[in-house]
């Protein structure tokens, strides 16, 4: 909790100081009338996306290692309470079942079943993704035998670790993409205020030159 308020605290006074620097070299050349409302437009801007998008990359990192942490255990669970399912006694060899998919369906069936997405730490959503990529790859498998799918080990068995490896790869890589797409939409929102910002003063600085 120290780190985030640290953290915090630095985000803000980062953009505090750049909405100072903001106003001092580009608002201060808006129109006389408009100066006052752009000082505080640029604070509550500059503050505002500055937190947001802290706060998503600080919300990818707890989500990051929370989805690994949680696998690791969910792992172990179900080595201990489901030591009756063929992934968890032997591994399924991929190369022996090619060809009669409905034994591994059942199986993946059955661990969908098992781990719940709150286990997990990640929403609905994400987890609903992740088994539509986690479906798609396993069929990737079984249509070309797909030797380095992220849900094989290294004797191209489907195994407990690596599914739950699969899993969590899935996981985080929605996760990242989520977070990228987030990001980009609050770096653009602020490069348009800038932009607009610049031109709003470059054409007052013109208009007083024409004078």
């Amino acid at each position: 909790m120290g780190t985030l308020i640290l953290l915090a605290a630095i985000t803000v006074a980062a953009a505090v100081g750049l909405a100072i620097l903001f106003n001092k070299l580009v608002v201060k050349d808006f129109p006389e009338t408009d100066r006052k409302a752009g000082n505080i437009k640029t604070f509550f801007v500059f503050i505002i996306l500055f937190v947001i998008i802290f706060a998503v990359l600080y919300g990818k990192v707890i989500a990051d290692a929370s989805v690994k942490s949680f696998s690791a255990q969910i792992e172990q669970d179900i080595k201990k309470n489901y030591s009756n399912l063929d992934i968890v006694r032997n591994g399924i060899d991929v190369a022996a079942v090619s060809k009669d998919t409905n034994k591994l369906n059942n199986t993946v069936n059955d661990l969908t079943k098992i781990i719940k997405p709150g286990e997990l730490g990640v929403p609905k959503f994400v987890w609903n993704i992740a088994l539509g990529y986690m479906r798609k790859e396993l069929q990737k498998i079984f249509n070309g035998f797909d030797a380095v799918s992220p849900f094989l080990d290294e004797r191209n068995y489907i195994t407990v670790s690596s599914f739950i490896n699969g899993i969590q790869i899935s996981v985080l890589k929605i996760i990242k993409i989520t977070t990228i797409v987030i990001v980009s939409i609050f770096v653009v929102l602020f490069a348009i205020y800038v932009l607009v910002s610049l031109s709003k003063a470059s054409k007052e600085k013109k208009r007083l030159e024409n004078k």
